[in-house]
């Protein structure tokens, strides 16, 4: 059992490191600087401001499983991109997961990537764990709530196509989203345990 958790978290850092560096790589790709490049979560051990180079601050955190890319969303370059290019800078992480779950169910029995494996903590149960949580942390993202991926990809079109929608029908197509992806978030889970 305890082996089967540091498994399943030395893949939850893999994948969450490929979906923020692809933030990272996608924000460099269109000029912008990376305003912090945090390692971990919760509180601040570390903080250092870096003069020179694409990233404004490093720093590091208590707990040191995840990467995180912080960038300026009211950024004069940021603000200047088109509406495209802001939805791909934040649709890359969760695009990047979904690629990477979709390569590794290649080297599996098509059919079985979300099937329990048969012997725990074998290469095919490995790649299954690495699978779903690709899946799980991309469509998790994807959620239109405010500071994840998909709120500002939903704000995003919401300012560029719904100008005159009602502000009841914005909430209600939020709600309608973020309780279809919950369900789906639901239905991948029920493989993973």
């Amino acid at each position: 059992m305890i082996v089967h958790l540091v498994i399943v978290l030395l893949i939850f850092i893999v994948v969450s490191t490929a979906h923020e560096l692809s933030h990272f790589f996608s924000l460099r790709f269109f000029g912008l600087p990376v305003y912090r490049l945090s390692f971990g979560f919760g509180p601040v051990l570390f903080r250092k401001a870096l003069t020179n180079g694409p990233v404004q601050e490093i720093s590091f955190k208590l707990l040191p499983f995840t990467l995180g890319t912080s960038f300026d969303v009211d950024n004069p370059k940021f603000l200047r991109l088109s509406h495209w290019s802001k939805i791909i800078i934040f649709a890359s992480g969760s695009f990047c997961n979904f690629v990477l779950a979709f390569i590794a169910s290649l080297f599996i029995d098509y059919g079985s990537a979300l099937k329990p494996s048969s012997i725990p903590n074998d290469l095919e149960d490995i790649t299954r764990i690495f699978i779903v949580l690709n899946l799980l942390l991309a469509i998790f993202n994807l959620f239109p709530l405010s500071r994840f991926d998909g709120g500002y990809i939903f704000d995003s079109i919401v300012a560029k196509y719904g100008a005159r929608w009602p502000h009841r029908a914005i909430q209600d197509v939020k709600i309608i989203t973020t309780a279809l992806l919950a369900l789906l978030v639901f239905y991948l889970y029920r493989f993973w345990i």
